[in-house]
């Protein structure tokens, strides 16, 4: 056997698995882990809401009996919870975009939507809660 011979034959097979890389399987296999990663998230994402939601809560709870009291350092530590939380959704949109396109549907993704639209919604009036009280101790300041 010539040492050529079998630098040839290592090479091909080498190359041989190369080419393997690229089959159609595995790349659908990838794409199918990508999705099964990305439902994981989603599902994250949904359990992480619902623990801050009712964090948010109990917090409420507890200062309605007079066990603690609900200050705006909690208040404000809430809001950057649900700012966190949003960015992070809207950080895997690419992510969640790409799986869609490669023709997987994401169980979760109905509710994670949802979930976002409710941050949105919290965000958003809590805003014009502080908008409308800001403005009401600006009056109250003035007179």
């Amino acid at each position: 056997m010539k040492a050529e011979s079998l630098e040839f034959q290592l090479a091909e097979k080498q190359l041989l698995s190369f080419e393997q890389h690229d089959d159609p399987v595995l790349r659908y296999h990838s794409a199918a882990q990508d999705c099964y990663q990305c439902e994981q998230w989603l599902q994250a994402g949904i359990s992480a809401l619902k623990w801050l939601a009712r964090s948010e809560e109990t917090a409420r709870a507890a200062d309605a009996e007079g066990l603690a009291d609900f200050t705006s350092e909690v208040d404000e530590a809430i809001k950057g919870l649900y700012v966190r939380w949003l960015r992070q959704s809207e950080s895997a949109l690419p992510w969640i975009t790409r799986v869609t396109q490669n023709g997987f549907s994401l169980d979760q993704l109905p509710e994670f939507e949802e979930c976002s639209s409710q941050v949105r919604d919290w965000l958003e009036q809590h805003e014009i809660y502080e908008i409308g009280r800001r403005n009401l101790a600006e009056q109250t300041s003035g007179e």
